[in-house]
């Protein structure tokens, strides 16, 4: 289970204790493994992530790896829509949902829980991750 009871408290403690915005993969990586942002926040920094620039996909499966867990991407795409997620994807197990749309967006479904701002976004997925402890 995540550590945090929703995304706007994560939000909260990007914006105000790190300074930061556009930290959707480390909202990814807190959710997944169930670490504290800041923890997240700075292996991902470590690992070359720039502040306010967004994480790349590596350098949040890197920093996955870290935290003793394996990304796999799977071949199908059990959702079409971040909006269908929750309720395509099964009810246990870790998810990144991958979209492309101007900008990539990584969101993390646990255990069939979406913590992210994107529950009722229609943004197409455009690839699906399984993540599981090594």
């Amino acid at each position: 289970m995540c550590r945090y009871k929703d995304y706007a408290q994560i939000k909260r403690i990007g914006e105000k204790y790190y300074n930061d915005t556009n930290f959707c993969g480390v909202v990814a990586v807190t959710v997944a493994s169930g670490c504290s942002f800041g923890k997240a926040y700075n292996l991902c920094k470590k690992l070359g992530r720039r502040d306010r620039k967004g994480t790349p996909m590596n350098v949040s499966i890197a920093a996955m790896q870290k935290l003793g867990f394996k990304v796999t991407e799977l071949q199908h795409r059990p959702c079409k829509t971040l909006m269908m997620a929750e309720r395509k994807l099964p009810k246990t197990g870790t998810y990144w949902l991958l979209t492309k749309h101007h900008e990539c967006h990584i969101t993390c479904v646990k255990d069939g829980k979406m913590i992210d701002w994107a529950t009722k976004s229609k943004k197409q997925v455009y690839c699906v991750y399984k993540v599981e402890t090594a």
